[in-house]
């Protein structure tokens, strides 16, 4: 065993992570102190073999969440949420961050659903997504910015999965 964030207070308490797929780097959100008791949740990249972590996506407007690595190892999917204030609703992107380092880009511009469960396609060529829709939450296909969606009933879905095959799971 190897404690990756051996430092107390780390952050790393009620994070969400993704391991790469040749397991060398965990993707994980962590939280760091600001003034007003908020944190700043951010993006980070941690080396398995050396335990070094290196910043991914810290933005002070934004917080970070659900990180999903490519299946290539290359990217990373996570949700950008901008941070509310009390005339200011969140925004909630879909973005993709190159995992050895580069800025995040939305990767549905202009959509106007809020994210929820994301997974790749076996090929890394989409994303499957699921998001708020009318009280629904269907499932989506977003590639090179064109938003599709994959189901038509009435449903709630959640708990994306796809198989190797491009078969779609979801609870």
């Amino acid at each position: 065993w190897t404690d990756l964030t051996p430092a107390p207070g780390s952050g790393f308490r009620n994070t969400s992570y993704d391991i790469s797929p040749d397991g060398a780097t965990v993707v994980a959100t962590r939280r760091t102190p600001r003034r007003g008791g908020n944190a700043q949740v951010s993006l980070v990249a941690i080396d398995v073999a050396t335990g070094e972590h290196r910043t991914l996506a810290a933005e002070p407007a934004f917080e970070f969440s659900g990180p999903v690595v490519s299946p290539d190892g290359t990217r990373v999917a996570c949700r950008r949420e901008s941070l509310t204030t009390p005339t200011t609703p969140p925004d909630i992107r879909l973005v993709v961050i190159p995992l050895a380092g580069g800025q995040p880009v939305d990767v549905a511009p202009g959509w106007d659903r809020w994210p929820g469960a994301v997974a790749w396609t076996p090929d890394g060529a989409a994303l499957i997504v699921t998001a708020d829709d009318e009280g629904r939450s269907p499932v989506f296909r977003i590639d090179d910015g064109r938003v599709t969606r994959l189901t038509g009933d009435h449903g709630a879905y959640s708990a994306l999965q796809v198989g190797p095959d491009g078969t779609i799971y979801a609870l």
